[in-house]
């Protein structure tokens, strides 16, 4: 703190001129102060100069533009890009390192530890996290905050590479205000389609006009379904006191991996659907997918070592991609890398979470889905974050300051590890064909990190990273010492 008081004040760069300038998307501006990074694991040797090149040339091409522009804030105290008119080595469109090393990947100290389908078996287990691979995803002069967007003219990309004689960990780094997963999937698809030479069929995308600009602005015909018990400012912050009280004097929440494979959400969905109902109201064969299940698996096995309460409840937040829900909004002749994401809630009692069913919870949490899914909801949804953003500059919180709560974003959809395709860019094959599960040229692990500093005792925090070319589901989970415990004791009976 004292070293933030006595640094010299930073100021951005000079505007220039011949810079286009695009006002960051309303949405956007909620996910600014999140830095991520995400690393992905090939098992085979892929020309990193070619990956670098083909990225940097899909961010010449239309509105794709907008991904190689600078961060800045004008005098009005709101967000910009600023768009070179033309990319150059000093100013380039992607910001590129790399590394090398002669060596297998099994050979490096910290590489070797990230998990590799062959050594897993069949075997539910716990995977080290991105805190065990730190170092790998990172280079020199790598961003910290939003304000090493601001005070620099760095652009809000960045390659970072790291090869092997049999592998190669691409990263990539940015200000989560450019985009969400389905941004990401979008970049992948257009990415891939430069690397492989068909530029032609790459989108256009919507990167000028803010597609939900006008989105929530007016009044709904009907309240969102959880506006009545949409928290306060001082319910917020009786919240977050309570969460950092309950947490003093126990060690901070570690972030780890979960392999969970196939056969054993087959076996957990079969089990759920057995604990409710063969048909629902209307007579409909009875639908729980393999997120609802995993969710209500893994919000159980959380919410074990909470203490019951009578009125205790959980708040299970799980974000909503948007896309291909508001037609009127998103044309799907467009990409929209950008952040088009809301949460959908699901309130339980606590008691009701840890000694029922997953088949019940997992019905429970399907049924609010369907509810809140609606578009006439999500306008209303919609309309309380534009009334909490401009009052408060926070995000809507459903639930009381002493509700647990479990926050979760399902990436499955997205399908991470089909939509890039970097076989194009393979030198040479890593892993030979009967040991691998990926197709030559695509992933075969990857992780996240947040690269500034967690919130205070931030837990509860789940991402269903999405599942491999066998159906196995990888799962990122930020959880504390005995949440881990029980997780490891549930696996085991796996």
């Amino acid at each position: 703190m004292l070293k933030n008081l006595t640094a010299p004040k930073r100021v951005q760069p000079p505007r220039i001129d011949t810079d286009e300038v695009i006002p960051m998307f309303y949405f956007d501006e909620y996910w600014r102060w999140i830095i991520m990074s995400k690393t992905i694991r090939f098992n085979d040797v892929l020309d990193v100069d070619k990956l670098h090149s083909t990225l940097s040339h899909l961010c010449t091409m239309g509105e794709w533009r907008k991904l190689g522009g600078r961060l800045r804030k004008n005098s009005a105290g709101h967000y910009e890009i600023h768009v070179p008119r033309e990319f150059t080595s000093k100013r380039p469109a992607v910001g590129f390192s790399k590394v090398s090393f002669d060596t297998s990947i099994e050979d490096h100290p910290v590489a070797s530890k990230m998990p590799n389908h062959p050594t897993l078996a069949d075997k539910p287990s716990i995977q080290c996290g991105p805190e065990e691979l730190k170092g790998l995803n990172q280079y020199d002069g790598s961003p910290r905050s939003i304000d090493d967007f601001l005070y620099s003219d760095r652009p809000q990309l960045h390659l970072h590479t790291v090869s092997f004689g049999d592998a190669t960990l691409v990263t990539y780094t940015w200000s989560h205000s450019l985009m969400d997963a389905c941004g990401m999937q979008a970049l992948y698809e257009a990415w891939s389609l430069v690397l492989g030479g068909k530029e032609s069929q790459v989108k256009p995308l919507a990167g000028y006009k803010d597609a939900m600009a006008d989105f929530g602005l007016v009044q709904p015909p009907k309240p969102w379904l959880f506006e009545s018990i949409v928290m306060g400012m001082f319910s917020m912050i009786f919240f977050g006191l309570r969460w950092i009280i309950s947490n003093l004097g126990k060690a901070k929440p570690e972030t780890k991996a979960i392999f969970i494979p196939a056969r054993m959400v087959q076996k957990l969905r079969t089990e759920g659907l057995n604990q409710v109902p063969d048909v629902d109201e209307k007579g409909n064969k009875m639908f729980l997918s393999e997120g609802d299940i995993l969710l209500a698996w893994i919000t159980r096995t959380v919410c074990l070592d909470e203490p019951l309460g009578a009125h205790r409840d959980v708040i299970i937040g799980n974000a909503l991609d948007l896309r291909t829900r508001l037609p009127n909004v998103f044309s799907p002749e467009k990409s929209y890398v950008q952040n088009a994401i809301f949460m959908i809630y699901t309130v339980e009692k606590l008691k009701k979470v840890v000694q029922g069913t997953v088949g019940s919870l997992a019905l429970h949490i399907r049924k609010l889905i369907v509810e809140q899914v609606k578009e006439d909801q999500l306008e209303a949804e919609a309309r309380l974050t534009r009334v909490a953003k401009e009052k408060f500059n926070t995000i809507i919180l459903v639930g009381s300051a002493n509700s647990v709560l479990v926050m979760c974003s399902n990436w499955t959809k997205a399908k991470f590890f089909e939509a890039l395709d970097f076989g194009p860019a393979v030198l040479k094959q890593g892993q030979p064909d009967e040991t691998r599960v990926n197709g030559l040229g695509k992933p075969a692990y990857f992780y996240w990190n947040m690269l500034n500093d967690q919130p205070l005792g931030m837990k509860n925090v789940i991402n269903i990273m999405g599942k491999d070319a066998e159906g196995n589901y990888w799962v990122l989970a930020v959880l504390g010492q005995k949440q881990w415990q029980n997780m490891e004791v549930e696996l085991a009976r796996r």
